[in-house]
């Protein structure tokens, strides 16, 4: 997940990989949190516009990035309380939730993100 921005204009941006976010049925529930928490900070907003070839599966929902895809790792790392400058050395997905494995000078830490409920 990467966004490019324009150097000339700050609102023209370029998603490199994924453009948009599917939602599958059978994750819904599962993360519900994350997707509540995202589409309520206005990270994610549902996609309304028709993509060519796109093909829908039953019951999927899509849903874009007005700041780029980028904003959703930017968003956990905001709520998380890490200073930016912070070394992420891993992140990952378990037991539901984001884990970010950092480097704090010399000592690494694993940081659990939980959506507020």
């Amino acid at each position: 997940m990467a966004t490019s921005r324009s150097t000339q204009d700050p609102k023209c941006t370029a998603d490199l990989g994924a453009q948009y976010v599917t939602r599958m049925p059978e994750y819904a529930k599962k993360h519900q949190g994350f997707y509540e928490d995202l589409l309520t900070h206005g990270v994610l907003r549902p996609l309304t516009a028709p993509i060519e070839g796109m093909q829908m599966k039953e019951g999927a929902e899509n849903f874009v990035t007005p700041e780029g895809i980028s904003s959703i790792v930017k968003h956990y790392l905001k709520e998380s309380g890490i200073d930016l400058e912070t070394m992420i050395l891993n992140i990952l997905l378990w037991k539901h939730a984001p884990h970010l494995k950092v480097n704090l000078s010399v000592q690494s830490y694993t940081i659990v993100y939980k959506p507020h409920s």
